[in-house]
C-alpha cells in the first residue's frame, strides 16, 4: 500500500506539476557551472561602447559593411550576422552592405517569424510569414536561418526548434545550425531528418520530437527539430569584441582567422536578450540575473552540436522506473536496519541521487528524473517511518501488558515481600529498634503482617488491637504504631519495638517514623494500581494511545518512586552529598548536594545508577580500588580518601564509605537474600552510604597560599640578593668614593622595591580576604581625579610630563570608600608617568554613560603588547621591557586596581598599541540622586 501510494505521488509531481522538473533543469545547470568556451568562435558585439562611439541604432548599413570587409579579410569560417536588414535604407549603404556579404561569401543572415493582417473573418490573428531580408542582401548571403525562440511556461529558453515554418509551409532552419553548416562547407541537401536525430553532414543531432507521416495525399507534417541547448555557461561566457574596436583595428586579423564569427547585439537597451538555466548564477564577475544576449544563444547552440553534447531527457515510464527503484531501496533500508544505521543509510541513497544526477548530466548528457526520485523518496520515507511508529507503538503494548504481569507475579510472589525488608532494616538501626513490622489492611478490613526486620512479631503482638491509630506505649518495652495514610485511608500500620531497657522514643524519632511510614503507604498505593492495571484487558489489535502508555508506565514505576521517597525526606537538608546504596551497589537515593559531584547528571539519572557506573565508568577512580573499599566496608571499617572530580568546575571532594549495619547483640536480622552483589552480602550488613565533601575551598586556599609564599619569596629574594652582594662587596673590598655612592643608591632602590612588595602585597591580600572594609559614601568622580593629579605632579614635573585634564561637568557621583578609589587612580595615573617618555602628555579625565561612570588614563608611552594585555592584571606580572627599565616596580600595581574597582562593582578595561601609549579604564556603576 505505502509503495502504491508513493508510486502515484511520483505520477502526480511529475504529470501535474511540470514546473518542478524544469526547476531542477535550472539547478542542474548551475551546480555543473561554467565550462570553458572553444577557442573558434568569437562573437562581435554591439555594445554600449559601440552604441556611444557611433550612435544610436540603427546604424548606416555602411558601417555593418565596413566590419564585415575588415573580418573578411581575416579569412573567416563563416560569418553569422544576426541583424534582419528587411527595410529599405540609403540605396549607397544598402549596395556597400550587399557588396561586403557577396564579397565575404560565407554570412548567415537571420529571419523571424512575424504575423501578418488577414482578411479572413474567421482568424482571430493574422498568418504567421518570414520577416527575412531585403532580396539584394539575402541574395548575396550563403544562407538564411531563423532566429526564433519558444521559452518555456517560466520564461526560460532551453531548446530551439532547428527548423521553422510559416503559414505557407516555407521552412528555414535555425540561425546556429545553418551557420555550422557553412562553416563546415555542407551542402544543403545533406540535411536529412531521421526517426530520433537530425543528420547533419558528419553530426548526428539528438532531438526531443519524432518524425511524423501525413495520412493526407500531398500534406506533409513539417518536424520542428526540437534540440535541448546545452549552455556552456551563463551571459559573457564566449568571447566578446566590440565592433568598436573592430572598426578601429584594435582587434587583430588573427582574431578572426579561420573561426566563426557571429555579429549581434549584446547590449542590454536593444532588448535582444534571453532568459537561460544561469539567469541566478551567481558567477565571479557578478553576471548574476542578466539575460543572455540572442547572438550567444547562436553561440550556444553551435557549440551543442559540434560537441555532440546534446541533452536528452529520460521518458516518463522509464523515470518512473527509477524512482520505483529508489522507493524500494529506501523500503529495505527502513525494514532491514536500524538505529543510525537507517539515517547514515538513507543520508547515503540521498546522496547517491543527488551526485548520480549530477553524474548523468555533467558526462552522459542526460536530463535525469530528479524530480520523480526525490518525490519517490521523500514520500516513502515518511509513510514508512510513521509505519514503523504505530508497529512500535502496538508492540510496547505487549510489552506493557508484559510487565505489568511480571509486576503482579513479583507483588505477589514470596519474594515480593523482600522490597520491604531492606527499609524496614534500615528504620530498624536508626531507631535502634528490635522489631519493626509492617502490617498491611485487607478486604476485609483486617491487618496481617507483611514484612519484619529483627525478630518476628510475637502472636501477643499480633493480635494486640491493631486498629490503624498513631499509639506510643512505654509501660514495658517502647513500641510505636504508625498507621499508613494515603489519601485518608488507612492501608496498614507500622510497628516499630525496642527492648525493655531501651530509652523510651523521642520526638524527632516518632517524626522520622511518620515519614517512614508515609513512604510505606507510597508503596503499598503503587502496588494496588498495579493490581488494578493488570485487571483491566488489554486490546491489542490497535496500539493505545499515548496517554494510556503514560498512566501504565506511571502505575509500574510508582512502587519505585516510593521507595527512595523516604530517604529523599530525611537526607535532602544535608550540605554535604549523600548517596544510599542497597547491598548489590544499586543507588536508591542521592540529595541534592551530591549531585554537583557530578556534572551532567541530575537527580533522577543518579538514582538507580551503581557504585560502578558512577565512580569507575566516570573516571573517579578505578574498579580495584573499589573493589577495595567495598571490601572494608563490609569489614565494618570506614573508607575516606580524597578525590578530584574533573568537573566544569573542576573541585576536590572527600568520599567517606560507611555501612549499614544492624547490631548483632539486638537480635536484628537481615530477612532478604541478595544476589549479584558487588561484594558477598554479610547478614549484618543492610547498605552502604557514601558522604561526599566538598574541599575544593580548602585545597583552593593552600594551593593560594602555597604559590603566595613562592612567588613573594622569589620576588624579596630577588633584592634580598642583590643587597647582600653589594653590602658584602662594601665590608670586604675597598670601593672608590664614586662607585660605592653608586652601590649604596642600588641598595637604597632594592630597599624601596621590597617596602612597595610588602606593602602592595598586604594592600591585595586584604581586599581579596575580604579584611579591608569598604567605607562606601557618595564621592565625585572629579574630586578624585584632582586629587590624584595634584598628588602626582611632582612626579609628572621630574619627566617634564603634563598632566591634562578633562572633566565631564557637573561631575559624576559614585558610591564607594574613597580612600579606596584614589589608591587605584594613583596607581594607574603613576604608572603612565612611569613608563611615559619625557616631555610627553598624560591625559586623564571622566565621563558618564547610562548608569556608569568611566574614568580614564590615557599616556603616551611605549604601549603593551597584545598578548600581554591580558596578564597585565596578574599578581607579580611584569613584561620584561619593564622588568629591565630602572623604574621601580612589583607587578602588584594593576592587580591591586583589579580588586579595588570588582569590589565596587566595577570593572577595568585596557586599550593600548605598541610605541602609540596605553588607554586604562576604570567603569563604576553610577551614583543616582
Amino acid at each position: 500500500m505505502i509503495l502504491f501510494v508513493s508510486l502515484s505521488a511520483v505520477v502526480a509531481i511529475t504529470w501535474l506539476v511540470p514546473s518542478f522538473s524544469a526547476a531542477t533543469l535550472n539547478m542542474l545547470f548551475r551546480l555543473r557551472g561554467s565550462l570553458p568556451p572553444p577557442n573558434d568562435i568569437v562573437i562581435v558585439a554591439v555594445d554600449d561602447a559601440s552604441l556611444q562611439e557611433i550612435g544610436n541604432w540603427p546604424w548606416p548599413r555602411s558601417v555593418m559593411a565596413s566590419v564585415l570587409d575588415k573580418i573578411t579579410g581575416a579569412n573567416p569560417r563563416a560569418v553569422g550576422l544576426d541583424v534582419i536588414y528587411a527595410e529599405s535604407s540609403d540605396p549607397a549603404d544598402d549596395k556597400l552592405l550587399t557588396e561586403a556579404i557577396r564579397h565575404n561569401g560565407r554570412v548567415v543572415l537571420p529571419a523571424q517569424l512575424t504575423e501578418s493582417e488577414t482578411a479572413q473573418p474567421d482568424l482571430q490573428h493574422g498568418a504567421s510569414v518570414w520577416l527575412v531580408p531585403l532580396p539584394e542582401i539575402k541574395g548575396a548571403a550563403a544562407s538564411v536561418g531563423h532566429a526564433h525562440a519558444d521559452p518555456d511556461v517560466d520564461g526560460v529558453l532551453r531548446t530551439i526548434q532547428l527548423s521553422k515554418a510559416d503559414a505557407e509551409g516555407t521552412r528555414l532552419w535555425a540561425f546556429g545550425l545553418e551557420t555550422l553548416r557553412v562553416a563546415e562547407a555542407i551542402p544543403a541537401d545533406k540535411i536529412e531528418e531521421r526517426r530520433d536525430s537530425l543528420r547533419l553532414g558528419r553530426y548526428e543531432i539528438a532531438i526531443h520530437d519524432e518524425a511524423e507521416q501525413s495520412s493526407i495525399p500531398g500534406v506533409t507534417v513539417i518536424r520542428p527539430n526540437e534540440m535541448f541547448i546545452n549552455y556552456l555557461g551563463p551571459p559573457g561566457t564566449f568571447p566578446y569584441y566590440s565592433i568598436a574596436d573592430v572598426l578601429h583595428g584594435n582587434v587583430p586579423a588573427s582574431a578572426f582567422t579561420n573561426k566563426i564569427v557571429l555579429i549581434g547585439a549584446v547590449a542590454q537597451t536593444m532588448g535582444d536578450t534571453r532568459i537561460t538555466p544561469f539567469v541566478a548564477y551567481g558567477g565571479a564577475d557578478s553576471r548574476s540575473g542578466t539575460g543572455m544576449p540572442g547572438v550567444e544563444v547562436h553561440a550556444n547552440v553551435i557549440e551543442t552540436i559540434r560537441r555532440n553534447a546534446y541533452l536528452r531527457p529520460v521518458s516518463d515510464w522509464l523515470s518512473f522506473a527509477v524512482a520505483l527503484l529508489v522507493i524500494l531501496m529506501a523500503s529495505a533500508i527502513i525494514r532491514l536496519l536500524d538505529g543510525w544505521r537507517v539515517v547514515a543509510s538513507l543520508a547515503a541513497l540521498l546522496t547517491l541521487i543527488i551526485v548520480g544526477s549530477l553524474y548523468a548530466f555533467n558526462h552522459l548528457f542526460i536530463i535525469p528524473p530528479v524530480v520523480p526520485m526525490l518525490t519517490g523518496f521523500f514520500t516513502v520515507v515518511p509513510l514508512l517511518l510513521l509505519n514503523n511508529s504505530i508497529m512500535a507503538s502496538r508492540d510496547l503494548d505487549n510489552k506493557l501488558e508484559a510487565l505489568a504481569r511480571i509486576q503482579k507475579r513479583f507483588m505477589s510472589h514470596k519474594e515480593r515481600q523482600e522490597i520491604f525488608n531492606t527499609p524496614l532494616s534500615f528504620i530498624a538501626s536508626i531507631l535502634r529498634a528490635d522489631i519493626v513490622a509492617l502490617f498491611q489492611k485487607t478486604a476485609s478490613d483486617r491487618f496481617q503482617l507483611k514484612a519484619y526486620a529483627g525478630r518476628k512479631p510475637d502472636k501477643d503482638t499480633l493480635s494486640s488491637g491493631i486498629n490503624g491509630e498513631e499509639r506510643v506505649d512505654d509501660s514495658s518495652s517502647p513500641s510505636l504504631r504508625v498507621p499508613l495514610v494515603d489519601n485518608a485511608e488507612v492501608l496498614g500500620e507500622l510497628l516499630v519495638k525496642r527492648s525493655a531497657t531501651a530509652e523510651p522514643f523521642a520526638e524527632n524519632e516518632r517524626q522520622l517514623a511518620q515519614e517512614f511510614a508515609a513512604s510505606l503507604a507510597s508503596e503499598l498505593r503503587a502496588a494496588e494500581r498495579n493490581s488494578k492495571l493488570q485487571a483491566q484487558s488489554l486490546t491489542l489489535n490497535l496500539p493505545h494511545n499515548v496517554i494510556w502508555k503514560l498512566r501504565a508506565v506511571d502505575d509500574i514505576t510508582a512502587h519505585l518512586v516510593a521507595r527512595i521517597g523516604f530517604m529523599n525526606r530525611v537526607f535532602t537538608s544535608m550540605t554535604d552529598g549523600l548517596l544510599v546504596a542497597d547491598i548489590t551497589g544499586q543507588v536508591v537515593f542521592a540529595n541534592p548536594a551530591a549531585i554537583h559531584f557530578w556534572d551532567g547528571l541530575d537527580k533522577d539519572t543518579l538514582a538507580g545508577k551503581s557504585l560502578t557506573e558512577l565512580f569507575v565508568e566516570r573516571h573517579v577512580f578505578d574498579l580495584e580500588r573499589l573493589r577495595e573499599t567495598m571490601r572494608e566496608v563490609m569489614g565494618g571499617r570506614s573508607v575516606q580518601m580524597e578525590v578530584e572530580q574533573v568537573t566544569s568546575a573542576g573541585r576536590f571532594y572527600t568520599l567517606q564509605f560507611s555501612a549499614v549495619v544492624s547490631r548483632d547483640d539486638s537480635g536484628i536480622e537481615l530477612q532478604s537474600e541478595t544476589n549479584d552483589s558487588l561484594v558477598p552480602a554479610e547478614q549484618n550488613i543492610i547498605g552502604l552510604i557514601v558522604i561526599i565533601t566538598d574541599i575544593t575551598k580548602r585545597r583552593e586556599l593552600e594551593r593560594v597560599k602555597a604559590e603566595t609564599l613562592q612567588l613573594v619569596s622569589h620576588e624579596l629574594r630577588t633584592p634580598l640578593t642583590s643587597i647582600r652582594g653589594l653590602s658584602d662587596l662594601l665590608l670586604k673590598f675597598p670601593v672608590p668614593e664614586g662607585e660605592s655612592k653608586e652601590i649604596l643608591e642600588t641598595i637604597y632602590s632594592e630597599a624601596v622595591r621590597m617596602n612597595e612588595l610588602i606593602n602592595r602585597y598586604l594592600d591585595v591580600t586584604r581586599i581579596e580576604s575580604g579584611a579591608q572594609h569598604l567605607s562606601s559614601k557618595p564621592v565625585a568622580a572629579n574630586d578624585l581625579i584632582t586629587s590624584c593629579a595634584q598628588s602626582l605632579s611632582p612626579l609628572a614635573s621630574e619627566k617634564g610630563i603634563q598632566i591634562n585634564l578633562k572633566l565631564e561637568e557637573p561631575s559624576p557621583m559614585l558610591f564607594g570608600d574613597a580612600q579606596l578609589l584614589t589608591q587605584a587612580i594613583n596607581n594607574l595615573l603613576s604608572n603612565a608617568i612611569k613608563y611615559s617618555p619625557a616631555a610627553s602628555e598624560v591625559e586623564i579625565g571622566s565621563a558618564s554613560h547610562d548608569s556608569n561612570v568611566s574614568i580614564y588614563i590615557r599616556d603616551e608611552g611605549y604601549g603593551i603588547p597584545k598578548e600581554a594585555q591580558e596578564r597585565v592584571f596578574e599578581k607579580f606580572y611584569r613584561l620584561k621591557r619593564d622588568e629591565k627599565s630602572k623604574e621601580v616596580g612589583t607587578g602588584l600595581g594593576l592587580s591591586l586596581v583589579k580588586e579595588i574597582v570588582e569590589r565596587h562593582s566595577g570593572k577595568v578595561s585596557l586599550e593600548s598599541e605598541p610605541d602609540r601609549g596605553s588607554t586604562f579604564t576604570i567603569h563604576l556603576p553610577i551614583q543616582r540622586s
